[in-house]
């Protein structure tokens, strides 16, 4: 199916460069710097020197640009180990043939031990998770209806009694194509985010630097991850699900329009990005919660924890298939056709969840006071 399905998008939707986003010029007013370690390093082992010209003010946390007088064209990560530590490597600046007065730039050279940075990286994280298990387990509530729920003695009959009276709940049929088109469009858009961002503009991408993609992504999305998915929570307690669940859906969807914008204006400006990133993801985190607040009632029952589980993994199994085949229908068409194709898919998840939303309980999902 892929060579008659990908011959047809490519002709019907050509991958076209940017019309805005002209090529800088590859030869001319080049300064090449040479560059080998003081001294060899232990056998066996490769040390990576990134190259970089040196932040001042708040491009020190991503923000604003750099000085465009200045380009690295070459050599900004170099490999060295003990064949080739002596030898010269080239890092290729070139400058901007616009330049009228005298100016300076500083370039900086950084590397060091990459094995203990994940190491460390990994364990903080690993400590982090033990600091939240050991906080669920004391603040947890403990429900007097929390308990096993055995019908079989043996442990392969109870999984599939369990397992079976999962698709013999009502509804079950509707419920599964919720769980596994609900992020559609999300779990293509996530695959292509980060080439997006880092892409020069010239095949279409904003030319993001690395350090800007995890401010942009990691520190601005992320905030807005959270902050959508905490008023999501609120709304939902006040509300209900019945009531929340439509502009939860429209939450989930629209902002995905902002790639759509960046995909065909690529602004320039730093902020604009994240911006955009930011809406996409608050809308992310609102509307998350009707997923999650679905599950939840579908789950309901004798075997609500065991049922509640399979649900995730069909959840983890609507991300995983459309993502498998996001990246090469954005090479086909292109970035710009690819998003728009995203707004597109998000048609069947919506249409099944004003569907089921006339089976939710208008209380479902309110906070009570007991």
């Amino acid at each position: 199916m892929s060579g008659p399905l990908g011959s047809t998008l490519a002709r019907r939707f050509p991958n076209t460069p940017s019309s805005n986003a002209a090529p800088v010029a590859a030869a001319g007013n080049l300064g090449v710097i040479y560059l080998s370690l003081s001294k060899e390093p232990p056998p066996g082992r490769t040390v990576a020197v990134n190259v970089g010209r040196k932040p001042r003010g708040i491009e020190c946390i991503g923000l604003g640009k750099s000085d465009k007088g200045f380009r690295l064209q070459g050599g900004e990560r170099l490999l060295f180990n003990s064949t080739n530590w002596n030898q010269p490597a080239m890092a290729v600046i070139q400058l901007d043939p616009q330049l009228t007065r005298d100016t300076a730039v500083t370039f900086l050279t950084s590397s060091g031990n990459i094995p203990l940075a994940w190491s460390i990286t990994l364990f903080f994280v690993a400590a982090l998770f033990l600091g939240f298990s050991c906080w669920h387990s004391v603040m947890l509530p403990r429900p007097a209806t929390d308990g096993p729920v055995l019908t079989h003695h043996s442990l392969v009959g109870e999984f599939f009694a369990t397992l079976g009276s999962f698709f013999q709940k009502p509804g079950v049929v509707m419920a599964l194509a919720f769980i596994l088109l609900y992020r559609f469009d999300e779990a293509q858009l996530v695959k292509v985010i980060s080439p997006f961002l880092i892409d020069t503009r010239a095949v279409g991408g904003l030319g993001l630097t690395t350090s800007q993609v995890g401010v942009a992504y990691g520190t601005f999305g992320i905030l807005s991850l959270t902050c959508g998915g905490l008023l999501g929570g609120f709304a939902a307690a006040k509300y209900g699900l019945k009531r929340m669940l439509p502009i939860m859906v429209a939450s989930m969807y629209l902002p995905k329009l902002a790639f759509v914008f960046l995909s065909w204006t690529q602004p320039g400006n730093f902020l604009i990005t994240c911006g955009a990133v930011a809406a996409e993801q608050f809308g992310y985190g609102f509307g998350f919660t009707a997923f999650m607040l679905y599950m939840l009632l579908f789950a309901d029952g004798p075997h609500k924890t065991a049922h509640f589980a399979i649900c995730t993994g069909f959840m983890a199994l609507g991300m995983m298939i459309p993502g498998m085949w996001s990246g090469w229908v954005a090479d086909l068409v292109g970035y710009r056709h690819f998003f728009v194709w995203v707004i597109c898919s998000a048609v069947p998840g919506l249409t099944i969840a004003l569907l089921l939303n006339r089976t939710v309980d208008p209380e479902f999902g309110k906070k009570t006071n007991r």
